[in-house]
């Protein structure tokens, strides 16, 4: 998400940016805002372009990637998918991106321990 900000403000002079109730580490004013994508029309748009996006990722992994069966559970933790992950681990950098400071990425980390 950062990353995102940072593109933005290469065309536009930012004054705050709005959160789908995440906080966000950033030199920017945040309004972080419970069910924001339910109240804000930005949040909810940028909720969907970013779902998009990461289906289109994780089909293009699933085809290197099948065993994951990223096109079918777009890297939500259906149980199927966490066994996959406790098999054969996380693969490359894409999902440790994708998990950074995610709730999969805890759920994951607690199965492996076991």
């Amino acid at each position: 998400m950062i990353k995102a900000i940072r593109e933005v403000q290469k065309q536009v002079k930012l004054e705050y940016v709005l959160s789908d109730a995440m906080p966000i580490d950033i030199d920017i004013p945040i309004m972080p805002i419970i069910k924001g994508d339910t109240k804000s029309m930005s949040i909810a748009a940028a909720n969907v372009i970013a779902k998009v996006t990461r289906n289109r990722i994780l089909y293009e992994v699933d085809k290197k990637h099948s065993e994951f069966g990223f096109k079918n559970h777009k890297g939500y933790p259906t149980k199927k998918h966490l066994e996959t992950i406790n098999k054969y681990g996380l693969i490359g950098w894409l999902l440790k991106n994708l998990w950074t400071n995610h709730e999969l990425y805890k759920r994951w980390t607690l199965l492996e321990r076991k």
